[in-house]
């Protein structure tokens, strides 16, 4: 395989698995929106707030299955309830039990740190260090928008279509958007209701069915579904090799989650090691 060929598969694993871009709006990476719950869309790279509980692997089943109807910014639970069907008493775990169980369920279900291992020459004293990423939010209708064939947006507004929501499209510079939202109940916990049964209706038309329309009405459908857009950060810091006892906090100034913290820490195993030998052999 050609180097050219390598990097294009490496390129989709990444934008697959970690992001961005790996919906079809037509957006660059840095204003990434995406029509799924993140992490439903994403399997790797992805770190949460810290936080103790205990969840079954059947009730963590449920919650990924419940994920698409909550907030974007309800990552985790507050508190997750495990109920038994006997009304047999349980003997409460000792508490050092409980912690230890609660830690090793969140590293499983819900990490909130990785480690990266590395060798340097043992001359060097400091590293300079890029950290980027991306919180994801659920923006304002204003903020959403998707790239379309010109075609598609003269389809809806043809006045023989009778789109009920052809007087709030927004078609500019190639892109879809509406000037408001729809009203109504997009559906999920609550039932759907407004302009979302509206349209539902619509899509039943023989005027629908017999249009062009029908092959450019899932751009309308993604404006609007759920939506999350990206909010990227990076960080460049310049970090000395030795061990921090603290984690060294990264200052977010445009944070979507007013209440997160991300940090670092730095763990140089082997000049430890080499401190440690060369102590011994000067005992000697």
């Amino acid at each position: 395989m050609s180097n050219k060929h390598r990097d294009t598969f490496q390129e989709r694993l990444l934008r697959g698995l970690i992001g961005p871009g790996s919906d079809s709006f037509g957006l660059p990476d840095e204003e990434e929106i995406i029509s799924d719950y993140p992490l439903q869309r994403y399997f790797s790279a992805v770190i949460f707030p810290e936080k103790k509980f205990s969840a079954t692997e059947s009730e963590e089943d449920e919650l990924v299955l419940q994920a698409e109807t909550e907030e974007a910014n309800n990552l985790i639970p507050d508190e997750v309830v495990i109920e038994t069907e006997s009304d047999v008493a349980i003997e409460p775990k000792k508490e050092e039990s409980i912690e230890e169980e609660n830690s090793a369920n969140q590293n499983h279900f819900y990490p909130n740190n990785f480690g990266l291992t590395f060798c340097i020459d043992p001359t060097v004293e400091i590293i300079e260090v890029e950290f980027s990423g991306g919180f994801y939010y659920t923006p304002d209708q204003s903020e959403i928008k998707i790239k379309m064939p010109e075609a598609g947006y003269q389809a809806l507004i043809d006045g023989k279509l009778a789109f009920p929501f052809k007087d709030i499209l927004v078609y500019e510079n190639g892109f879809l958007s509406l000037s408001r939202e729809l009203k109504g109940d997009k559906g999920g916990k609550n039932q759907r209701s407004g302009e979302y049964l509206l349209f539902d209706e619509f899509k039943k038309t023989d005027n629908f069915k017999d249009s062009s329309a029908k092959y450019y009405i899932e751009y309308f459908q993604k404006l609007i579904g759920r939506i999350w857009k990206r909010k990227p950060f990076t960080y460049s810091a310049v970090i000395k090799i030795e061990d921090t006892l603290q984690p060294i906090e990264i200052p977010l100034t445009d944070k979507t989650h007013k209440e997160t913290k991300l940090g670092y820490n730095v763990n140089p195993h082997c000049r430890q090691q080499d401190k440690n030998r060369e102590k011994s052999v000067n005992n000697l």
